[in-house]
């Protein structure tokens, strides 16, 4: 069964790292959508070391507030 998180509910700690697995399993994006993103130089901002790939707790709460689309009657 899946689930959403709820709204009091943060994923992602600020002063913490995630792997592209974590931050899957937030369902923020699939591994493959997380790739394909740094591929296009798009998407969460990321740290490279060798092949690892980590994203900042802030980068993506960051990130995951600026894609808010504030919908407006027609």
């Amino acid at each position: 069964m899946n689930t959403v998180p709820s709204l009091s509910e943060q994923p992602f700690q600020p002063d913490e790292y995630y792997s592209p697995d974590d931050v899957s399993e937030a369902r923020v994006a699939a591994k493959q959508t997380l790739a394909k993103w740094r591929h296009e130089k798009k998407g969460p901002a990321y740290i490279k070391s060798g092949s690892r790939v980590l994203y900042s707790g802030k980068d993506l709460i960051d990130w995951l507030k600026a894609q808010r689309v504030e919908p407006t009657a027609a």
